[in-house]
């Protein structure tokens, strides 16, 4: 039974093509106008692919339904944004045993977020919650890019890369070598020396083969960087000016200072620094917690035509692993010592900060935390 209008569709397509024009014929029509292109299929793909956008970011980018997306990655199978790791695009799959005990099930791309005890589906939201802060209050989690792991031993503790193998020393590797160029035979001027960045960037300058002058506060440090470093000539700026020890340890002038101080330790070195000379500037200590003044013969740097540089560590981040091995080698060798001055307790932190500004300390300044019994 068929309506008048289809049975006059058949008789007019009989009359004008025969019994060939009764064969089955597709509804579908010839053309498309609203379907999606595939050059617009390809961007949608890798949209997805590339920046792990769901149908709701991707239509707002190419201005499309997110329907129409959702229909276009459904049909070209790809995987829901929560079935698939973020990283590598692959879908999750989970490592499950048939029989309880044989394997432990933790799902890895949510590890960080398992408190320690227990979360609030084992043990009620308030406890599960009580877990979650105490495990944040101790917890870390940071990009893998952002952290290295270092390699103690027996001659080489781990507080090593809180000074000469950490930032201390890449600090004065760069001020050395990248800001004030050391070359063999020049006359450096390292202030702080005993301080975590210029006792390493003093013992670097010697082994560039330079003639080094150090300066500190206290005979306990100038004793320490004259007889156990080595330096040609130590300054104790608690002695007398600074500006007559240095015309006396440097009667020919300067080629290279380090700064570390300021003030009229940068004043004395503007004095006595040749022609061409360089000084790399990486600390003013003399300045915190007070206003600073600048050097009143600045003018010194026009004259001489000297160069004046100031630097960040962290634009030199790249250069960490070749100072490391560098370091490493010269302190397993003996040629360089780091001492560093210990604190047991995080409420040791106060008194550690105020020795550092007093100028307490030989090398590093480190707060260590103690471990307690909790038996």
């Amino acid at each position: 039974m068929v309506s008048a209008r289809t049975a006059k569709k058949w008789a007019d397509r009989y009359r004008a093509e025969g019994p060939s024009g009764m064969t089955d014929r597709s509804l579908r029509p010839h053309t498309s106008p609203t379907s999606t292109s595939p050059r617009l299929v390809r961007r949608i793909v890798r949209l997805r692919w590339r920046h792990r956008l769901g149908p709701v970011q991707i239509g707002g980018r190419l201005g499309l339904a997110a329907s129409t997306v959702h229909a276009v990655l459904v049909r070209c199978k790809i995987n829901r944004l929560s079935r698939i790791d973020r990283v590598t695009g692959e879908p999750l799959r989970r490592y499950e045993h048939p029989h309880p005990g044989s394997l432990i099930h933790v799902d890895v791309t949510k590890f960080a977020n398992i408190p320690d005890g227990g979360g609030w589906r084992y043990l009620g939201r308030q406890q599960g919650r009580r877990d979650q802060e105490a495990t944040a209050r101790r917890t870390a989690v940071v990009d893998a890019a952002a952290v290295r792991l270092i390699h103690p031993s027996a001659d080489i503790g781990p507080e090593a890369w809180l000074h000469a193998l950490g930032a201390s020393g890449l600090t004065a590797a760069v001020g050395i070598d990248v800001v004030a160029r050391v070359q063999p035979g020049d006359v450096v001027w390292v202030s702080a020396a005993a301080g975590s960045v210029g006792l390493v960037a003093a013992q670097l300058a010697q082994a560039r083969g330079a003639r080094v002058i150090g300066s500190a506060g206290g005979r306990e440090k100038t004793a320490y960087l004259y007889e156990q470093v080595g330096l040609d000539a130590v300054l104790d700026h608690r002695e007398g000016a600074i500006a007559d020890q240095l015309a006396g340890a440097a009667p020919d002038g300067l080629d290279v200072y380090c700064d570390n101080v300021g003030g009229d330790h940068l004043e004395a070195a503007l004095d006595r620094l040749k022609v061409g000379g360089r000084a790399a500037v990486c600390g003013m200590i003399s300045g915190y917690g007070r206003r600073q003044t600048g050097p009143a013969n600045i003018a010194n740097a026009i004259i001489r035509r000297l160069r004046l540089e100031g630097f960040l560590v962290t634009d030199h981040i790249e250069r960490a692993p070749a100072v490391e091995v560098e370091l490493r080698e010269l302190m397993t060798s003996g040629r360089l010592q780091v001492p560093f001055t210990a604190f047991d307790g995080i409420e040791q932190a106060p008194a550690a900060l105020m020795s550092l500004l007093r100028g307490g300390n030989l090398g590093k300044t480190i707060v260590r935390p103690v471990q307690r019994s909790t038996g």
